[in-house]
């Protein structure tokens, strides 16, 4: 009851949407692939991946958010949380995916 205002399944697709394409980027820059290695490469990170995460999504509940609960800036805390929270994961799948 405690996070029932947050929209746990537009937060996870995000955030695995980031994941999915930080790994993606890094296995492309990792070593020399084919063209078609590439091609796949690319098109799991801005097909599967950008489908996935869902901007229209989060920008409709921001939004939602903030006029719902204006006193409590529950929409700036999910936007800034959001944000950081897939960078962060972003950075570490890709960390993890370059070694």
């Amino acid at each position: 009851k405690r996070l029932q205002w947050l929209p746990l399944g537009t937060l996870s697709a995000n955030i695995l949407g980031s994941c999915i394409s930080a790994i993606m980027v890094a296995l492309k820059v990792s070593r020399q692939r084919s063209p078609v290695g590439n091609l796949w490469l690319d098109a799991m990170k801005g097909g599967f991946a950008g489908c996935l995460s869902t901007v229209s999504t989060f920008v409709t509940e921001t939004v939602g958010l903030m006029r719902a609960l204006p006193q409590h800036f529950w929409g700036y805390y999910y936007c800034l949380g959001s944000l950081l929270t897939a960078c962060i994961i972003g950075v570490v799948s890709y960390a993890w995916a370059i070694k």
